[in-house]
Formats: C-alpha cells, structure tokens, sequence
C-alpha cells in the first residue's frame, strides 16, 4: 500500500481507493486502532495518504458481489 500510494502520487492523482483482504490493516488505518507491530506502516501510510484529497481503505468485495458487478456493465 505504500508503494501504491507513492506511485499514486507521482502519477498526480487527488483521489485514491484501496481493497484489501488484510483486516487489521483496514481497522488500523480507519480508527487508529492498532498494535504496536504495525505501528510504522499505519504511521507511514497516514502520512502518504495525507496528501491526496480523499483517500479510501476498504475491503473487496465479496465473492457473489463480484459476479453481480460483472453483470451489471
């Protein structure tokens, strides 16, 4: 995620949005709810993401949702 983030910067994007499977990360970025093991990745994505006008962490979608969205194009 922070090598996205970088590459999302230097391409000039203002708007980001992330999908991962990884929940504590998600948990962690969203409410600062962490331990201390993980401490300098949230501290470093906080900091890259702070630069961009909105930035987004969420998780994929579900398997069925998947094949709805499919569909829906």
């Amino acid at each position: 995620m922070r090598a996205a983030l970088g590459e999302a910067h230097d391409r000039g994007w203002q708007f980001v949005c992330f999908k991962s499977d990884a929940k504590e990360l998600i948990q962690a970025i969203k409410i600062e709810a962490y331990n201390k093991e993980i401490y300098g990745i949230i501290k470093d994505i906080k900091q890259l993401a702070s630069v961009f006008s909105s930035t987004y962490v969420r998780p994929p979608p579900s398997r069925g949702s998947k094949v709805l969205e499919g569909f829906s194009k």
